[in-house]
């Protein structure tokens, strides 16, 4: 991410990164909303949230 903000003056490169870190932390809060709506199986909950996978 660092290479696309390089000419970017220090506040408005905080303030992305920040929009950044908000919307990848809504996702994330979207994606556990649709899991606890639609599975009911305990194995979908931890392959999607507690195993941690760095191909993810």
């Amino acid at each position: 991410m660092d290479m696309t903000l390089i000419n970017v003056p220090a506040m408005e490169k905080a303030t992305k990164m920040n929009a950044i870190r908000s919307l990848a932390m809504s996702s994330f809060n979207c994606l556990i909303s649709v899991l606890i709506c639609t599975q009911t199986e305990a194995k979908l909950y931890k392959a999607f949230i507690f195993d941690s996978n760095a191909s993810k």
